[in-house]
């Protein structure tokens, strides 16, 4: 165990429709991160290899948000263990009452790091989608609910749940499993820190679920569960929209809203964002839960409406980040006005041009300075990559600098030098794959020994070298 400092002062507290800090509002203008406690976005043949992210990766995505002036992320929830998983495939949640520890010390080292960045974390508990287990899932695990698949017209699969009558929400049996699961999640001590779950500042909020369509009387008891145990952290309603049951909840700390172009006001989130916080304005905290996959004009307006009307704050879907393998993680959303949407890639990349990724991350690193009142700094000059072994040229790949724009590689003979850049400014805006490798020294002679080393650049200046490999021939 790693003892350390919290690294906060206070917990988040709500005064009336405010998030406090202390004596300071907090707002936000960030990102979910939904990968952070599970990836689902590695390949593996023809399948995903859902895996745990590692200490960097999760290190990486919060350096990210710190340089783009966020103080909080959502993460996504806690996986549940489907019929049809693989026997290997990680999950938070194995079975009533059953928790898988390697997974949880994942969700440990994330609240440390988020305590060390700074970073308030809201929480979700469970997704009303499958994807990666949920409500439906807690039901077939006594042999109450039902889950099937269906086709869409593409020809992909789609695992779904059948929302209305799920045992879930009403069998006393099923909400007393997932009622172990929060009594669980809220007393765990962190092995990392030393610190129980409940007691950590870094916790902004535990939220019921993800798109949740509960009835008003599981959401009144669940909230109420977990304020029973939990006196220093905020309940948020995961319900997909805002009820007038939630907001005369005394339990109900913070209320949200999703907001995509397939909805009715199609990528006018600001209207929809504005006739809400109008509906909970004095009553409770307001914060946008999920928006994005527009265009950036259509952002903006959203961004200004959030910071003008008072919302406290809006995470935007959704930021990757770089692979322990190199590169990014990739992940493409939906086909929106004829452009296919991905996830985000921190400082943006000429890649992402489809999606217009550079002017949308400046965006948001602008809005979320503006929304706390704070000018907006310059760019950190970024920190060295981290060069991974080889045995060939022709594979280099190295562990990404989070801000970093591009990279210079440098190659010598002789691990004193002297040094000769082979390429410069090369993007590592991909998903890094046995046969696409983040450089390939092509030009590297048979049977001659080389060094490389890296340097990361963005518009602040280059890092200071990687550490050298060496040597390396090509066979």
């Amino acid at each position: 165990m790693t003892t350390s400092s919290n690294g906060f002062e206070h917990f988040i507290t709500r005064s009336g429709d405010r998030l406090m800090d202390g004596e300071k509002e907090f707002r936000f203008i960030s990102f979910n991160t939904p990968t952070i406690l599970m990836n689902d976005d590695a390949w593996e043949g023809e399948k995903y290899n859902v895996r745990y992210p590692t200490r960097y990766e999760q290190e990486d995505a919060l350096k990210s948000v710190v340089q783009m002036g966020g103080n909080s992320i959502r993460t996504y929830v806690l996986t549940v263990r489907r019929a049809v998983d693989d026997p290997g495939v990680p999950r938070f949640i194995e079975g009533p009452g059953q928790f898988n520890e390697e997974a949880f010390q994942c969700l440990d080292t994330m609240l440390e790091l988020a305590n060390r960045h700074r970073i308030r974390v809201v929480i979700p508990f469970v997704c009303i989608f499958i994807w990666c287990g949920g409500v439906a899932d807690y039901s077939v695990f006594r042999g109450k609910g039902e889950v099937f698949i269906r086709m869409d017209q593409e020809g992909i699969d789609y695992f779904h749940r059948k929302i209305p009558d799920d045992p879930f929400w009403t069998d006393r049996q099923i909400i007393d499993d997932f009622k172990s699961t929060i009594r669980y999640v809220l007393n765990r001590v962190n092995t990392r820190t030393g610190i129980r779950y409940k007691d950590d500042k870094a916790i902004l909020a535990w939220e019921t679920g993800n798109e949740l369509r509960a009835p008003d009387a599981w959401t009144a008891e669940i909230s109420a569960y977990i304020k029973s145990i939990d006196s220093n952290h905020l309940v948020m309603d995961g319900a997909y929209g805002i009820s007038q049951a939630s907001l005369d909840n005394p339990d109900i700390d913070i209320v949200s809203n999703h907001y995509y172009g397939w909805s009715s006001y199609g990528n006018d989130y600001a209207a929809p964002c504005r006739k809400d916080k109008e509906l909970t304005r004095g009553k409770k905290v307001f914060i946008v839960g999920e928006f994005g996959i527009a265009p950036t004009p259509d952002l903006e307006k959203m961004l200004d409406e959030v910071i003008e009307n008072g919302t406290s704050g809006a995470y935007i879907w959704s930021l990757r980040y770089h692979s322990e393998d190199g590169g990014f993680y990739r992940h493409s959303e939906y086909p929106m006005g004829g452009v296919m949407y991905e996830s985000y890639h921190w400082p943006g990349f000429a890649e992402g041009s489809h999606y217009d990724e550079i002017n949308a991350l400046r965006l948001m690193r602008n809005k979320a300075y503006e929304i706390q009142g704070l000018p907006v700094p310059p760019l950190e000059v970024p920190e060295s990559p981290v060069l991974l072994p080889t045995s060939t040229p022709l594979k280099l790949n190295w562990l990404g600098s989070a801000g970093a724009a591009s990279y210079d590689v440098e190659r010598a003979e002789g691990i004193d030098g002297p040094w000769y850049c082979i390429r410069r400014y090369l993007s590592d805006a991909k998903q890094v794959t046995e046969l696409q490798p983040l450089y390939a020294d092509t030009v590297a002679l048979k049977g001659v020994d080389y060094y490389y080393r890296v340097f990361a650049r963005n518009d602040s200046g280059v890092s200071e070298a990687s550490n050298i490999i060496g040597p390396v021939a090509l066979k």
